[in-house]
């Protein structure tokens, strides 16, 4: 195939997908199926994440410790956010929670711009 003729079918499905996801006026479905489990995996990713140094901190105190005195309910809490991963994976999550940190953006499905827009 010459260069001009895939340079058009890029640029055909370019224009197609960009007026799918930013003009033509459909339902927005963040909140069903498979999308609400990203973005609350995403948001779990995130919260964890802020609260990196306590967890970190407190699991390797434990580990150190030589592990006999358990967890806090709090590092509990925060392993526990991530316990969907184990059925969905981190990939889509990871990456829709780069996308609102890279644009700024509002953890949730109000936020649902940056990851289409980096898509």
């Amino acid at each position: 195939m010459s260069r001009r003729l895939l340079f058009t079918i890029f640029v055909f499905a370019l224009v197609a997908r960009l007026w799918f996801n930013f003009v033509y006026p459909h339902a927005n479905n963040a909140g069903a199926a498979d999308g609400s489990e990203y973005l609350r995996l995403a948001r779990a990713l995130g919260e964890v994440f802020s609260n990196y140094p306590a967890l970190v901190g407190e699991i390797s105190s434990n580990f150190f410790q030589g592990g006999s005195c358990g967890l806090s309910q709090f590092a509990k809490d925060q392993i526990a956010k991530l316990s969907g991963f184990s059925q969905s994976g981190p990939v889509f999550p990871a990456f829709i929670l780069a996308s609102w940190l890279v644009s700024g953006s509002t953890y949730g499905p109000s936020g649902w711009m940056a990851p289409v827009f980096f898509q």
